[in-house]
């Protein structure tokens, strides 16, 4: 801390706040947060804390930057000392629900957001609510106020889509789909989320005939038609095409693609293509516990453990965790537990 900023007083150590200057330095960090501009963030927090370390303002600001810099463990210890210390700021709750939903602990979320939104109601606050409340399962709550918020914040739209994709009901979340696009026709995210609900309403075979049609012209298929592809050529009993197809996709492959192909294999059983496109998903997504789980589950269900183990190991570098999920695997494999390598005929 800079010399001349600390005095004290009756054996107790202040800190002199230039109030201007933390002011500006508050506002500047805002407006990089809002840009998701993270790294010009941090520069700001580093000097606010120099300036005014202690503040509600701060500390809520160096919250924020930690969720959105996906920071998920100090988050989590910085929001819990914070709903602690300011236990009646809406600002303080709603950032340490959005650190609640981030690390998937949706019921805490959920009562964080609405004890933010009983001391100030606003808006983006109910919006995670709603979603809260869609990843707990509870879509009749989600679906009313995520309907009420829609026809003013647009992004909500997006939201109830994936509703009613949970409620298995696609044709209503295309609309709703839909419905965004018209007031934002240029949202990649958007564009793609339509792609994969118009192959799913289309059905299997028609998207399979359509992704053959593109090969044929060596044309390039679009990520969001592969799910329902993968889908249509494991249950029409393709089952070595498919395998042919995720090999020559496999290289450069996205993570979230390999995820959602992944899914669709695990629920066909089609346990080695499952077990491959997992392997190319986990480096860059390992923090998804299902996904974790499926994935020890197909290694040894086609005597695959050794390989996941050493996956593991790689990971360990940068995430410790995997150290013991790494020997806990290789103990299972030696306990002799065996599989069938495909439950989907080829």
């Amino acid at each position: 801390m800079a010399e001349g900023r600390t005095f004290a007083r009756f054996g107790v150590l202040f800190v002199r706040v230039d109030e201007r200057l933390a002011g500006v330095l508050r506002n500047n960090l805002r407006a990089a947060l809002r840009r998701a501009a993270l790294d010009e963030a941090d520069e700001l927090l580093q000097r606010l804390r120099l300036e005014d370390p202690a503040s509600l303002e701060t500390r809520g600001l160096e919250l924020e930057w930690l969720v959105r810099s996906k920071r998920t463990g100090e988050a989590a210890t910085l929001a819990a000392a914070l709903v602690a210390q300011f236990p009646a700021s809406p600002r303080v709750l709603l950032w340490a629900g959005r650190a609640a939903y981030q690390r998937k602990d949706y019921a805490s979320a959920i009562e964080l957001f609405g004890e933010s939104l009983r001391l100030a109601p606003h808006w983006s606050t109910e919006h995670w609510l709603g979603k809260s409340l869609t990843q707990t399962g509870r879509f009749d709550r989600a679906q009313a106020v995520l309907e009420r918020l829609a026809p003013q914040h647009p992004i909500c739209l997006l939201d109830l889509a994936w509703l009613h994709e949970r409620r298995e009901e696609p044709e209503q979340a295309l609309r709703c789909v839909d419905a965004y696009l018209e007031r934002f026709p240029d949202d990649t995210y958007a564009q793609d989320r339509r792609r994969q609900l118009r192959a799913a309403v289309a059905g299997a075979a028609d998207v399979v005939a359509e992704v053959e049609t593109l090969r044929a012209m060596s044309e390039p298929v679009p990520a969001a038609l592969l799910p329902s592809y993968l889908d249509g050529l494991l249950r029409t009993g393709r089952g070595t095409e498919a395998r042919g197809r995720v090999r020559e996709l496999l290289p450069g492959m996205a993570a979230r693609t390999a995820t959602r192909l992944g899914w669709v294999a695990y629920k066909l059983q089609a346990w080695d293509i499952a077990l491959d496109l997992f392997l190319v998903a986990v480096p860059d997504r390992p923090d998804q516990r299902k996904q974790l789980v499926a994935l020890e589950r197909v290694a040894r269900l086609c005597a695959r453990t050794e390989e996941l183990a050493r996956v593991c190991e790689a990971l360990a570098a940068r995430e410790p965790a995997f150290w013991g999920r790494a020997k806990r695997i290789r103990g299972g494999a030696r306990s002799g537990t065996r599989g069938r390598k495909s439950g989907v005929e080829s």
